[in-house]
């Protein structure tokens, strides 16, 4: 698979300025996305933004991914983050960057496509631990976290398991299950 012949063919395709081997295009109005090649050529490191696009955020996060691709791919982790990240008017403090496996990303359209993707995404270090299993890494990309919204909240990386007495309410997991902030504020009253 030749990835920028690929990148060059999505529509409203447009190399991203300030950036070597990277393309920027969209679907519409509202689904933006930017991607730069890896330094083997073989792979590809996509950011996707929906609603509020920020070209200069897209190409800050790919620059990042760039320098730091060995430690955020290389390692074979469903989701990987690395920290030292920032970007003007943001709080982020890392980037973050899923496998093929857990995002599915041109699945329908380009399947050879897919394999070679890494998404990588603005994140706040405490939301990746390092540890995930794929499908911790799945439901973290795919519902919790909503990385393409770069106006989102941070959702820390959480596993809980309780029991309320009072309420009848708790988690019949041996181990522990993911969990957000809110929920372990509301049960530890």
């Amino acid at each position: 698979m030749n990835v920028l012949t690929a990148l060059a063919g999505f529509p409203n395709a447009a190399p991203l300025a300030g950036l070597d081997r990277a393309w920027t295009w969209s679907l519409g109005p509202v689904l933006h996305f930017a991607g730069v090649v890896t330094a083997d050529g073989d792979r590809l490191l996509q950011t996707n933004q929906r609603g509020r696009h920020d070209e200069d955020l897209a190409r800050a996060v790919l620059a990042f991914a760039r320098r730091h691709e060995e430690t955020l791919i290389g390692g074979g982790r469903p989701i990987e983050a690395v920290r030292g990240f920032s970007a003007a008017g943001y709080a982020f403090d890392a980037v973050a960057a899923t496998a093929p496996a857990v995002h599915g990303h041109h699945r329908a359209q380009n399947p050879g496509l897919t394999t070679v993707t890494y998404i990588v995404f603005p994140a706040f270090a405490t939301e990746v631990s390092g540890r995930e299993s794929l499908e911790e890494a799945q439901a973290r990309y795919q519902k919790m976290l909503s990385p393409a919204e770069i106006g989102r909240e941070v959702v820390p990386f959480l596993k809980m398991s309780f029991d309320n007495p009072r309420t009848g309410g708790g988690s019949t997991n041996p181990g522990r299950a993911l969990a957000y902030p809110r929920m372990l504020r509301q049960e530890i009253p």
